[in-house]
């Protein structure tokens, strides 16, 4: 049933949930039962609203049927399991779809029984299936009766043009000490994948197959991560043979240095070699597929997250560090890419009615982390449409997998001039042609340079959203919550920071008429022009300055002329004193690549650069820099630190963020050099920003869901008073915190407590550091929005913010600075549990001395630890 119209837009979500039984049940893992999280999975998808949804690992009884519950409402039709009742589980697997099922061309289905619900009646025959045969499973998966299903579903708000999906959950990889183990889940995966081959060959017929969308989705538990340390562990692949009588060995075992490992990975060997034992048809990649349908050979199937999104966006579904239980990734390289969402490439019928389809957004779930080991990925499809997929048009760089291949309906590339000052395009750039076509529809730009930008849109019904190359799923903040409203011209913008690109743009509709970086995006709207700009910050005044994140340097090259009348560069930054009125250490530091007069100690004459402060509307603050270091040695060259004098950057009255300036000036000796010059500042005060914002269910049917909220976060080291209770589920509270209702009175009944552990987690390079690369915001006062997401009115603005309503008390003083500046977070729920929210937390804003990764810093024979070189 179509109860939005919303065309050929598609959205299609997969999540393993780690609802597992007996013998290996998880319930413990978790301290809540199967069915409790199984209503917060259903009210999380609710919320999301996708037209199509695969669980693996749903082998509860009890849960799955809360599933059915919860979903059936919105996902009539549905697979409630696989089984052949011959081990101690059954499949795990489930799928839910908005749209009705339709037969495939031929129904093929091994032995046992399957319940598939079809416009309120079971049928046995809509899907072809089969499960896995003991000869390609082994270990703990052998408890358990994996397999693949297809089923054909009509897409009613189109047509009713078909598609089909499989679903499977694949052999797993134990932590293995044995390389023969190893091989051998390989090896069953391949087995697996000629099943998944034989049952699509068998179930569509060959005139359909290249125009009928196929995807196929779940736990492939194939790795396709594109970090590997070495060569000589998985996911490399062990070269393994058997012997005379049949048992499997890899000569060197159990020393995996011993063994002799293959130069590829399990996921090259399938996605990427067309020339492996299946004849590369699942490794289409992201050129034109040549699967011929009468000899059943060629490539056919893509990986969409590896060769339809950012190449930098790495995907990574499943912690290597969890438990068993929720996902926590401890950097930006940790974790495996083990969930996946393949699909064909559609050649159009125009007599049948079929068309050519554009991967338009690939994301992971921010929400959900805490009910399962996996987090779920979720697939936006539509019409081929101009800038309809964020994957480059050319990407030459080592992450990308296809370097050098090009994408014809990839982002708009916004490219500033930077060689000529005086051409129309040093400044800004701008598209009048921005048009989303259909229902549904995305367009995408991507910025290379590292130039602080402002986006500013003109149109109707129509925003954006920014994210950095490294994550498509999580969109930056502007930088102070700077954006505004442009009456003259009926647009809108926002100035975002920009130190590490690229940085891609996702354009949309939402469902208020003006444009609205906040609106509800709406699927249903096609058809809207619009118009988009981009500005280039360049630090040549007050009104150009350069936004500056605590501990992020912002690199800038200063011309060989004179830059503006006093050739000065302006940077803007925010801050203000902690909540006990107490103002923050702040310093600034100069970085230039400049070789000095001398080195030990470091000497430049003159001083290629000064440093001076000022208010927002750039009047100098007499006094504003206490002391200034000497220059000394850094990576890459040479530093000049600048600690601000205490108190001269009160911020506002009523202890609000601040804007202020500060002013680089280059020294005239220096004025017809180009001069490289990095900048930052660092601060004792500590931030906290929103990661995840939901509320699960209305409150009530007469307003009550009216609530004002705002949070206000450092201070000084205190304790706050936490709730006098004996609960074991409170013992480390470390906030009380107060939601209001409407009219702005106290409600007691919705005090909420903090009822979890820091949980520290390294963030890797520290230019990509925790929250930048989550929020790219950096301010004490944060205004979140939050939404309601269940009960059938899912992605309704739920939470609205009112100034000085809600206050946080500090961190407790046993969370000091640590060396290394870790990460944490925290999670917050009702005492009902019917509201909750995560924050990712940075204990402070300081720079460490080196990063993780290559060109750490470090001189040679150390490398980075803990923030050090050691």
């Amino acid at each position: 049933m179509c109860t939005t119209q919303v065309g050929a837009s598609l959205r299609i979500k997969t999540w393993n949930l780690n609802l597992q039984v007996a013998p290996n049940n998880t319930e413990l893992n978790y301290g809540r039962s199967h069915v409790d999280r199984a209503k917060d999975i259903a009210l999380q998808i609710l919320a999301e609203d996708p037209d199509v949804v695969v669980l693996n690992e749903a082998n509860d009884d009890s849960a799955r049927d809360v599933l059915v519950k919860e979903l059936f409402t919105r996902y009539p039709h549905y697979i409630y399991t696989l089984d052949e009742h011959d081990t101690d589980n059954d499949s795990g697997l489930m799928l839910f779809s908005k749209y009705g099922f339709a037969a495939l061309d031929k129904t093929i289905n091994d032995e046992g029984f399957q319940e598939t619900w079809h416009d309120g009646f079971y049928d046995e025959n809509i899907a072809s299936w089969d499960i896995y045969t003991s000869d390609n499973t082994n270990g703990a998966d052998a408890w358990a009766n994996k397999g693949f299903a297809l089923v054909r579903i009509l897409n009613e708000c189109d047509g009713s043009l078909p598609f089909n999906v499989g679903f499977t959950h694949m052999q797993s990889s134990l932590p293995d000490t044995e390389a023969w183990r190893w091989f051998e889940d390989f090896d069953d995966r391949r087995g697996q994948l000629q099943t998944m081959r034989s049952i699509i060959e068998g179930s569509i017929s060959a005139s359909k197959r290249n125009v009928q969308p196929i995807y196929v989705v779940g736990d492939l538990n194939i790795n396709g991560s594109r970090h590997h340390e070495s060569s000589k562990r998985p996911p490399f692949v062990p070269v393994c043979d058997y012997d005379v009588v049949g048992n499997l060995f890899c000569t060197g075992d159990p020393d995996l240095d011993a063994v002799t490992w293959n130069p590829y990975t399990e996921w090259q060997y399938i996605f990427r070699d067309t020339g492996n034992d299946h004849g590369g048809y699942w490794a289409c990649q992201n050129k034109p597929c040549t699967y011929d349908a009468g000899s059943t050979s060629g490539t056919f199937f893509v990986d969409s997250w590896a060769y339809e999104t950012s190449p930098l966006d790495v995907g990574q579904t499943h912690s290597s560090s969890n438990n068993g239980g929720a996902t926590e990734f401890t950097g930006p390289t940790d974790g495996e890419r083990l969930d996946y969402i393949l699909h064909n490439k559609t050649v159009p019928d125009k007599a049948n009615r079929e068309r050519e389809y554009c991967t338009q957004h690939l994301t992971r779930a921010v929400q959900g982390k805490e009910w399962s080991d996996h987090v779920s990925i979720t697939i936006d499809v539509n019409r081929v449409a101009p800038r309809c997929s964020p994957h480059p048009r050319k990407v030459d760089d080592a992450s990308n997998p296809t370097p050098g291949v090009t994408s014809p309906n990839g982002p708009e590339p916004v490219a500033f001039n930077l060689q000529d000052p005086n051409s129309p395009l040093a400044k800004t750039v701008t598209f009048t042609d921005g048009l989303l076509t259909f229902p549904g529809s995305m367009q995408w730009y991507v910025l290379d340079q590292a130039e602080p930008f402002r986006v500013t849109m003109t149109g109707s019904h129509v925003s954006w959203a920014v994210y950095q190359g490294s994550d498509l799923s999580r969109p930056l903040a502007p930088f102070d919550g700077e954006c505004e409203e442009v009456k003259e011209t009926r647009s809108f913008q926002c100035t975002y920071p920009a130190s590490k690109p690229p940085y891609f743009v996702r354009v949309f509709a939402v469902d208020t008429q003006a444009v609205d970086p906040a609106a509800k995006p709406d699927r249903t709207l096609g058809n809207l022009p619009y118009k988009i700009a981009f500005h280039r910050f360049d630090c040549s005044s007050p009104a150009e300055a350069c936004p500056l994140e605590p501990a992020v340097a912002l690199t800038r090259i200063w011309p060989e002329q004179l830059l503006g009348a006093n050739d000065t560069m302006y940077f803007k930054f925010v801050t203000e004193h902690d909540r006990g009125n107490q103002p923050p250490k702040m310093t600034f530091h100069v970085h230039t690549a400049l070789s000095p007069v001398s080195t030990d100690p470091v000497v430049f004459n003159p001083s290629p650069f000064s440093a001076a402060l000022a208010d927002k509307n750039n009047v100098f603050i007499s006094g504003g820099i206490a002391s200034v270091e000497p220059w000394r040695s850094a990576p890459g060259g040479s530093v000049l630190v600048h600690t601000a004098a205490a108190g001269k950057l009160p911020g506002t009255a009523n202890l609000l963020p601040e804007k202020y300036l500060l002013r680089v000036k280059r020294d005239s000796v220096y004025q017809t050099k180009a001069l490289d010059l990095k900048v930052w500042f660092e601060t004792s005060l500590s931030y906290f920003h929103p990661l995840q914002l939901a509320c699960e269910v209305e409150e009530t049917d007469a307003g009550g869901d009216d609530i004002w909220t705002r949070f206000i976060f450092d201070g000084p080291d205190a304790r706050s008073d936490c709730r006098q209770s004996s609960s074991a589920a409170y013992p480390d509270c470390l906030w009380v915190s107060r939601w209001y209702d409407g009219d702005g009175s106290a409600d007691e009944a919705n005090e909420m407590y903090d009822g979890s552990l820091l949980n520290e987690a390294g963030t890797g390079n520290p230019d990509r550091a925790l929250p930048h690369a989550l929020t790219g915001a950096f301010q004490k006062a944060v205004v979140p929005n939050l939404w309601q997401d269940g009960e059938g009115i899912g992605g309704e603005q739920y939470f609205q913010p009112k100034p000085n309503v809600l206050q946080i008390p500090a961190l407790s003083v046993s969370l000091a600075d640590k060396d290394a500046a870790p990460a944490g977070k925290y999670s917050w729920r009702a005492d009902d549990d019917e509201y909750w929210y995560d924050m990712v937390y940075r204990v402070s804003h300081s720079r460490p001395a080196c990063h993780v990764g290559p060109d750490d810093g470090c001189p040679s024979g150390t490398s980075c630890k803990a923030g050090k070189c050691q």
